[in-house]
C-alpha cells in the first residue's frame, strides 16, 4: 500500500460524502436531516461526549509531560 492508494481511498471517501450529502439536501436521498433522540439517548450522547474530550485532551497532555520530562522514554533505541 503506497501513499497513493490512500490519498485516492481519502479522496474517494470524501466525494462519496459530500455526494450523499448533497443529493441528501436537495431531497433526491430520502433520508432525514435530524436524528429525532429521546431525552435519555441526548444525555448518554453529552456525558460520553464530554468525558471522550476530557480524556482525549487530559491522557496525550500527561503523556507529553512524561515524553518531555524524561529523556530516557525518548531514545527508541537504547544502546
Amino acid at each position: 500500500m503506497t501513499w497513493k492508494t490512500i490519498f485516492i481511498f481519502v479522496v474517494l471517501a470524501t466525494f462519496i460524502i459530500l455526494l450523499v450529502g448533497w443529493l441528501t439536501s436537495i431531497g433526491v436521498l430520502p433520508i432525514s436531516h435530524v436524528i429525532n433522540y429521546s431525552p435519555a439517548e441526548m444525555s448518554f450522547i453529552r456525558v460520553w461526549t464530554r468525558l471522550a474530550i476530557t480524556i482525549g485532551i487530559i491522557l496525550p497532555t500527561i503523556a507529553f509531560i512524561v515524553w518531555f520530562k524524561s529523556p530516557e522514554v525518548r531514545k527508541i533505541y537504547r544502546i
